[in-house]
């Protein structure tokens, strides 16, 4: 299997500052709650982002990831991820399913999925309830 080249000093460079402005940018938007700007998927004027599976393979290759379906990592893994890790620290469905700007409960449900050590915990807690 071919492997990418490592990416240059400078594009990686470039690309951080990129990623960086625009994590910024979105911090703001969330912070203050500019409806048009909390889109995490899009662009800073609200609108939906082209080249968005470019973005994401470029951010893994900076990651140093092997991604793609055939390995079970895509972007689509990140958002189940958070979707789980917010439910799990809230505690709060409902609060998850208006983060995550699903329609339906259900659908935010097909999103929670608990990390193997948070389930041997609560196996071995069974135990010690006696």
């Amino acid at each position: 299997m071919a492997t990418a080249a490592p990416p240059t000093a400078g594009r990686k460079r470039a690309a951080t500052a990129r990623f960086k402005h625009m994590l910024e940018v979105r911090r703001f938007a969330l912070k203050n709650n500019v409806p048009s700007r909390t889109f995490v998927f899009g662009t800073e004027d609200g609108r939906e982002r082209k080249g968005f599976r470019r973005m994401w393979r470029e951010l893994f290759k900076l990651a140093g990831l092997d991604y793609g379906r055939d390995k079970g990592l895509v972007w689509h893994t990140t958002r189940h991820e958070f979707i789980s890790r917010l439910a799990e620290n809230t505690k709060d469905p409902v609060l998850t399913q208006e983060i995550a700007r699903h329609r339906d409960l259900e659908t935010t449900q097909g999103y929670f999925h608990t990390r193997r050590d948070r389930q041997l915990a609560a196996a071995a807690g069974l135990d010690r309830r006696r």
